[in-house]
């Protein structure tokens, strides 16, 4: 054996253990990888699942929250044309009571021991 070989030979048996060491190392560290990039994924599934759920809950009560609001602004139109009605059937009221207590009508049915309409 020549002397450059065998001085070469025992460096290439270094660096080929040495190769394996890291080749080793870097299976290692990507089996690692892998395992953290497999939990992240399930955790992110779960938190879009989660995320999924919290929507629909949201869409449900926003509907039922439009629901609310249609609802109230149908009793406020009610309310509003009640309060018009009753304008205008008090007005007639309101001048016969002026009637009545200018010219100083008893306004008494026959069977009430008061009269309607007193000053």
């Amino acid at each position: 054996m020549t002397p450059i070989l065998a001085v070469a030979l025992p460096l290439c048996c270094v660096f080929a253990a040495d190769f394996q060491c890291h080749a080793r190392s870097s299976r290692f560290s990507m089996q690692a990888s892998h395992k953290n990039a497999q939990k992240q994924l399930q955790r992110t599934s779960q938190n879009l699942t989660d995320s999924i759920s919290a929507i629909d809950a949201f869409e449900e009560e926003l509907q039922s929250a439009g629901a609310r609001y249609t609802f109230l602004q149908q009793i406020k139109a009610y309310i509003a044309d009640l309060c018009d009605m009753l304008q205008v059937v008090t007005r007639p009221l309101e001048h016969s009571a002026c009637l009545c207590a200018s010219w100083a009508w008893t306004c008494a049915l026959p069977e009430a021991k008061y009269p309607l309409c007193t000053l």
